[in-house]
């Protein structure tokens, strides 16, 4: 209900951009509760990203970052492999980065040009 509250106010300023960004994966190996916290982020991005919530707000944009990370490890999500820093570390390695920022500039750009 909180992102549906800051979409009524994002309407409300249709000559503004917004872009959402998805909370990134936890490493399975590093945290607490891991699974089920990355099992909700996997919701919580599949319904921001959907068109039941980007329909009709053409101001408001998405940047996938959690399924930019994360990838399904059986009947979870887990941080993708090549991008940990170690077993244990919740923080994406440089590769990540390398890898995950240009897409989010893309993003960027396309929402400025729409």
């Amino acid at each position: 209900q909180n992102f549906l509250a800051m979409r009524a106010i994002m309407d409300q300023h249709p000559d503004k951009l917004f872009i959402i960004m998805t909370i990134p994966p936890l490493n399975l190996g590093g945290a607490a509760n891991a699974a089920g916290k990355n099992n909700w982020g996997n919701e919580l991005a599949n319904w921001l990203i959907s068109s039941e919530f980007l329909t009709g707000h053409n101001n408001v944009f998405v940047f996938d970052f959690f399924h930019e990370l994360a990838e399904p490890d059986g009947a979870t999500w887990d941080l993708k492999e090549r991008y940990k820093k170690s077993a244990t570390d919740n923080h994406p390695n440089t590769l990540a980065n390398q890898e995950i920022a240009p897409k989010l500039v893309n993003v960027i750009d396309a929402a400025r040009t729409k």
